[in-house]
């Protein structure tokens, strides 16, 4: 970098700007407390990712624009469209509440929600809160919440093509029109991505070894209409069907099928000038088949129903958010063709937030009480508090609790019988069974954080510090021969994250990384599948109509097991991005991934590692006319 490169920088860091004096300018974030609130002004640890920060990264899928950001673990059972799932600042992969446009998404079996199924040309933006948030939420938000937006229209007619060609055969097409008529505004988007991929397991027994071929086929609409000043109406529709193989063993090629729908209906209604009222209802449907000659036939379906009715009231000083919320949850399935030994429960939530920003100080108060007809009631709370010390500085701190439920497959998987499962596997050893545990309690957490933050308009550095306590741990196996899922002690997630954000001239620089200590309490063991220092780094240029991104992932050594026996190594993985415009409606995107064709795990099956890329390439050509006829 040039001498006056870095001199810039230096001058840029002690200057003040004449412009905003924050790097968010007037972005507003609604996860983190319900309402549209100033992202500057909130008091918890929020990440943004916008439909530009997606283009400009090339990422190809959702998991690899959230690994990108701080405090966000992944792992995956293979490649492109295979299981996937998310670590949360530490916390287990069930402990996150993951929405799509508002309504809950997600297995209510296993607890975790397909990433997998969301291309990322259907989104237009993702807000990550992280800390405890079952004060807003209700269960699992003991990692906090993954908000995930899809294209919304726009005022004026909008077109947007995109082919793409890559490694592995991987293809991807989708095309996406918005409009606004008179006070009506809708938008749809249609992607298909398919791929020839790789095998899931990197197993060379010439019966796994083979290749695990994709295809994703999404499509989603929004439709909103402006009755009249302050009353708006509206639709959202999301479906996602997948089809892809995986390694299961040589009589026939095992198959998934799945697919994500969500719908819901909204009204927006300013009742007085100081009184917002927001109801919304919807539905979300997770469904998987899979069928393998050794693992045999599992089907399993999620129903999701949410009724929300939010009310914004302004007060003289502050805002205050009454809210009620009802979710009913249904499984349907047949886990070793039994059924369920119950398929419902149902949650009501009353909750309320109090915020109010005035003169530097930053407070929000929030409590919820659910009662549950599986496991009862529940009652959460959060305290936050910022203060505005100088133009540039801040500092913001909370404590929270929260609350995870047992998943269904916790609670009621039905009874089953392996037969013998140790050598020499006949009569003469025991058979081993396993069952659910219906006297399973849902975890609770004590969640506090403190954060620092340097803004000053082009640059912004932050430190936060966090310690989460989670009781009455579950733990869905305990390796007996007669097994079935247990509460069992208390876990401590502690660490801290650094992360920058920045311009240097027509550089853009974002770090992150973070250092933590996710341990079983009783063991003094690491939790499975988390690392104690990890981290991203990314360095964009732009140049005369290109944008360049150079980007390093790393993580440290992890344990795919809860005895911390089965290693998962440390890697680091360095991909480049290259975006030309070729002219104001036509643009080339290039990406290369895992550059130096690093060979890394990030889970395996009983000691087998799942495959994840190789060196490989994606090129895409985006065109987006004007079709503006005004």
């Amino acid at each position: 970098m040039k001498k006056s490169t870095i001199s810039g920088l230096i001058s840029l860091l002690l200057s003040t700007p004449s412009f905003a004096t924050s790097i968010y300018g007037d972005d507003v974030v609604v996860s983190a407390t319900r309402s549209a609130t100033p992202r500057e002004s909130l008091v918890a640890d929020v990440s943004v990712v916008t439909q530009e920060d997606i283009r400009q990264s090339g990422a190809l899928t959702l998991t690899d624009v959230l690994r990108t950001q701080s405090s966000i673990e992944i792992q995956s059972n293979g490649g492109i469209g295979q299981v996937s799932a998310v670590h949360l600042r530490g916390n287990s992969s069930q402990s996150a509440v993951v929405l799509l446009d508002g309504i809950r998404i997600g297995s209510a079996t296993v607890g975790l929600t397909a990433f997998e199924r969301i291309p990322v040309e259907q989104i237009e933006r993702i807000e990550i809160v992280r800390g405890a948030t079952s004060s807003l939420y209700g269960s699992d938000a003991i990692g906090g919440v993954i908000q995930i937006f899809t294209k919304k229209a726009s005022n004026k007619p909008s077109l947007n093509l995109f082919a793409g060609y890559g490694t592995y055969n991987t293809r991807e097409t989708s095309v996406g029109f918005a409009n606004k008529i008179e006070q009506t505004s809708f938008s749809f988007n249609l992607s298909n991505t398919e791929s020839d991929s790789f095998s899931t397991l990197r197993k060379k027994d010439g019966v796994n070894d083979d290749r695990d071929p994709y295809r994703n086929l999404t499509f989603s609409a929004n439709l909103s209409h402006q009755i009249t000043q302050g009353h708006d109406v509206g639709l959202s529709y999301f479906n996602s069907n997948n089809n892809l193989h995986f390694d299961d063993d040589s009589l026939f090629r095992a198959k998934i099928r799945s697919a994500q729908t969500s719908f819901s209906m909204f009204s927006h209604n300013q009742i007085t000038d100081n009184w917002l009222s927001k109801i919304k209802i919807g539905e979300s449907k997770d469904s998987i088949r899979s069928q393998g000659s050794f693992s045999g036939l599992s089907i399993a379906t999620t129903h999701q129903r949410q009724y929300t009715w939010l009310n914004d009231f302004s007060l003289p000083l502050g805002l205050l958010t009454l809210g009620l919320e009802r979710l009913e949850q249904r499984v349907d399935g047949n886990p070793g063709n039994v059924s369920y030994q119950k398929e419902s429960r149902d949650n009501n939530g009353y909750f309320a937030v109090y915020a109010v920003n005035h003169s530097g100080h930053n407070l929000q108060l929030s409590a919820r009480r659910d009662y549950n007809s599986q496991f009862g009631q529940y009652s959460t709370g959060n305290v936050a508090y910022g203060y505005q010390f100088t133009e540039r500085f801040r500092a913001f701190g909370s404590v929270g609790t929260a609350f995870r439920a047992p998943t269904f497959n916790d609670l009621y998987w039905p009874f089953q019988n392996f037969g013998p499962c140790i050598p020499p596997y006949d009569n003469t050893v025991p058979e081993c069974t396993y069952t659910g545990n219906p006297n399973l309690v849902p975890e609770k957490s004590t969640n506090r954080e403190i954060s620092l933050v340097y803004d000053q308009g082009h640059h912004r550095l932050s430190a936060t510090l966090f310690h989460n306590k989670v009781r009455d741990l579950i733990v869905p196996a305990q390796g007996l021969l007669d097994d079935f899922p247990i509460n069992a002690g208390e876990a401590t997630i502690k660490g801290m994250n650094f992360a920058y954000e920045g311009w240097v001239d027509n550089f853009h620089i974002k770090a992150s990384a973070d250092v933590q200590s996710p341990r079983n309490d009783d063991t003094n063991l690491l939790l499975t599948r988390r690392s104690q220092h990890y981290g991203a780094f990314a360095l964009g240029y732009r140049w005369d109509g290109w944008n360049f991104l150079a980007e390093v992932i790393g993580s440290g050594d992890r344990y795919d097991d809860a005895a911390n026996t089965r290693k998962l190594d440390g890697y680091a993985l360095m991909n480049l991005t290259a975006r030309y415009q070729i002219n104001p409606e036509l643009s080339l995107q290039m990406k290369a991934n895992n550059i130096f064709d690093k060979e890394y795990a990030l889970s395996t099956l009983f000691g087998t590692p799942f495959n994840t890329p190789g060196a490989n390439l994606f090129i895409g050509l985006r065109y987006s006319p004007d079709i503006n006829t005004q």
